[in-house]
């Protein structure tokens, strides 16, 4: 967002960065914002993203065994106060038995968006009802918690992770497995609007 992008630049904020001992007072009601902003000044956006109400909110998922044969996972979530001691939360985000989309979801990745606003990138492997694509989708919740809607991303690919670049490059990495075994792999796009990469 624009207030984002606007804090990003701010100087106090770039003071902080990098000091291990760094305190940064935000108010309740700025903290989504000031979040998306630091993820974009510093490149990470973490599996753990805070809570417009406070405290923090971690999505993990089961995943594929050996001999196992695709499809089935699905990604939960917890709670902490203080990112030391977490409580799981009820229900399933993503996959069977969640209150939205139901299909296969492995490997989370999740990014925070001002107010509230989580999107999670996720790999989906095996059978599907709907003969959807296997890969890397995303999906995008109001609340971090309801997700309704999935976006194919285009790319064979699982367990992604995300940077943006000091130019405002938006990189996302990946790992997939062909004939001559597994390897790692990237997708750019030129913007810092990591939610609406394709």
């Amino acid at each position: 967002s624009a207030l984002a992008s606007l804090a990003r630049d701010e100087s106090a904020l770039r003071d902080v960065l990098g000091r291990r001992h760094a305190v940064l007072a935000v108010p309740e009601v700025a903290r989504p914002v000031m979040i998306a902003a630091l993820s974009g000044a510093t490149g990470r956006s973490p599996l753990v993203v805070a809570v417009p109400t406070g405290g923090y909110r971690m999505y993990f998922s089961d995943l594929p065994r050996p001999g196992e044969a695709p499809g089935g996972h699905r990604i939960k979530s917890a709670l902490s106060p203080d990112m030391v001691n977490w409580t799981m939360e009820e229900g399933v985000r993503l996959g069977p038995g969640a209150a939205g989309l139901t299909e296969s979801a492995e490997h989370p990745f999740a990014l925070s968006h001002p107010y509230g606003r989580v999107t999670v990138y996720y790999g989906k492997f095996g059978p599907s009802p709907t003969g959807q694509a296997e890969g890397l989708y995303q999906a995008t919740s109001a609340d971090g918690l309801t997700f309704t809607t999935e976006t194919w991303t285009g790319l064979d690919l699982n367990d992604p992770d995300i940077v943006t670049l000091p130019d405002g490059t938006v990189r996302l990495y990946g790992g997939g497995i062909n004939s001559s075994g597994g390897f790692i792999a990237s997708a750019k796009r030129a913007t810092a609007n990591t939610a609406r990469i394709r």
